[in-house]
């Protein structure tokens, strides 16, 4: 029933196009992703991070991106779009906690 529940009700995946936007800086993180396919970039600026000079880092499938947002309040520094056809496995925080609270032993776990 656990898993059930993490598949139905947690788990969503989000097709990006070339340009589309995952996240970006300011944002509040309200889970953690998984790159299945594609390529992702990165990007930090001066004025979002403690950076002096604009970085881009290109992110390749497959990849967990932004897990400190599934367990802490966590705010994105820098903006993450597609440089080409991606498949996002998106796990939201919030209902992965409503499910973990209805099953006794992982929420044991979870505490």
């Amino acid at each position: 029933a656990a898993t059930e529940a993490l598949c139905c009700n947690v788990i969503e995946f989000a097709f990006l196009a070339c340009g589309d936007l995952l996240f970006m800086a300011g944002a509040e993180a309200d889970g953690a992703f998984h790159l299945v396919s594609g390529q992702l970039a990165y990007s930090q600026h001066p004025s979002s991070s403690c950076i002096d000079v604009e970085t881009t880092t290109t992110i390749a499938d497959p990849r967990w991106i932004c897990e400190a947002g599934l367990w802490s309040a966590w705010i994105h520094v820098g903006d993450m779009d597609a440089t080409n056809d991606c498949k996002v496995l998106k796990m939201s925080a919030e209902k992965l906690f409503q499910v973990l609270e209805k099953h006794d032993v992982l929420d044991s776990i979870s505490q």
